[in-house]
């Protein structure tokens, strides 16, 4: 079998140091994170849900986002990540300090604001397994909103009534254009928020639905590969 040869930019990595490689990975970050211009697609965790939590799966939920973030960290090209409606003095905030080390020094947009304050509702689509519309690609000049929510009992249509209430756009991903049922299974398209991202940044990154839905989606669910 042909060898394939690394990339200029693979071969660079592996000269660096992990001290230099993690400090490449954050300047990458904080570039990304300061754009204003439009230039690299916006994902917002809206954090406003936390009163319809327990203790529980709020701490779910920080585990989460802590997995986002690490995510977001080892990407070749990382998306601008917002946390929005995060009160310092709410229960979101306290477990994430808990149990994210070094939380408050994130490269994430943190911020007490609703989303809607910050952006136009124009920008604004709501990811949201409920939506009639799917998915076909991420583009700039939109956010693409997650409900900060960890239900076990799975609130159906949440998100969703919640988006059409204030007029938004939503949209669901491509999960079965890309995958069919097998045999069993839940076949729930219900995903946790990682994962949501997990599936985006791998878009992002390749370019290819099917092959972000196929490896991120959790085996349990009986989904198999069209």
């Amino acid at each position: 079998m042909e060898s394939v040869s690394p990339s200029p930019a693979e071969e660079q990595r592996s000269k660096l140091t992990r001290k230099e490689r993690a400090a490449m990975r954050r300047q990458r970050l904080v570039a990304v994170n300061d754009d204003r211009e439009g230039s690299v697609p916006r994902l917002c965790i809206d954090l406003s849900l936390g009163h319809l939590m327990s203790e529980k799966e709020i701490g779910g939920l920080v585990c989460q986002i802590r997995q986002v973030y690490g995510a977001n960290r080892q990407a070749d090209r990382p998306m601008q990540v917002w946390l929005t409606s995060l009160d310092t003095e709410g229960s979101i905030y306290k477990a994430s300090l808990r149990k994210n080390d070094g939380f408050e020094h994130y490269v994430m947009n943190k911020t007490s604001q609703h989303y809607s304050a910050i952006f136009s509702q124009e920008e604004i689509v709501y990811l949201t397994p409920d939506s009639p519309n799917v998915l076909t690609e991420i583009q700039d000049s939109k956010v693409y909103i997650i409900g900060g929510l960890v239900d076990e009992s799975v609130l159906t249509n949440m998100t969703f009534d919640l988006a059409k209430k204030r007029s938004f756009h939503t949209a669901k991903l491509p999960i079965s254009r890309c995958m069919k049922h097998a045999e069993r299974g839940t076949f729930s398209q219900v995903l946790a928020i990682n994962q949501v991202f997990d599936i985006l940044l791998r878009y992002y990154n390749t370019g290819n639905w099917e092959s972000s839905v196929v490896a991120v989606m959790p085996k349990r669910k009986g989904f198999i590969p069209k």
